[in-house]
């Protein structure tokens, strides 16, 4: 159950609808619906309880909650942040996403790769039209890391 708000609709994922917090999220969705080597995603919301403790730059511990898990063909596990607007917190949520996405690796069971991937608003409106596959996404821009300190 969530909030009336924008959704697209996908068969690569277990919900009937994809919702989005932001115009960004369901345009990263569709482009995530179209990739022919996604063959599963979900956008996480509150409901699927899937967050990783953080300290907040204030010094409190608080859980942060990345919007969307990707795999792929080569059975690569991507932990997507979109971002519009960096907020102070966003640098300790990125490192301790990266701590997490290195643990999962190590520790998973079935063999799988678990990365982090940030996409701001700006490089995906530079990429969007151009880029078709998950693959030349990660190579475009898997460097990418949030501007804040």
């Amino acid at each position: 159950v969530v909030n009336n708000q924008e959704y697209i609709q996908s068969n690569k994922t277990l919900f009937n609808r994809v919702i989005g917090d932001s115009y960004l999220e369901l345009r990263f969705a569709k482009f995530l619906d179209e990739a022919k080597d996604v063959e599963a995603f979900i956008k996480f919301v509150l409901s699927v309880h899937f967050s990783i403790p953080y300290i907040k730059r204030s010094g409190e511990v608080s859980s942060y909650y990345p919007d969307f898990a990707v795999r792929t063909s080569n059975k690569n596990v991507y932990i997507v942040e979109t971002k519009g607007l960096e907020d102070i917190d966003v640098r300790p949520k990125w490192n301790a996403l990266k701590q997490w996405c290195k643990d999962a690796t190590e520790l998973d069971p079935l063999g799988r790769s678990f990365a982090p991937l940030y996409i701001s608003e700006q490089d995906f409106d530079e990429v969007e039209k151009e880029i078709r596959t998950m693959e030349k996404l990660v190579a475009v821009l898997g460097s990418k890391e949030p501007k804040g300190v």
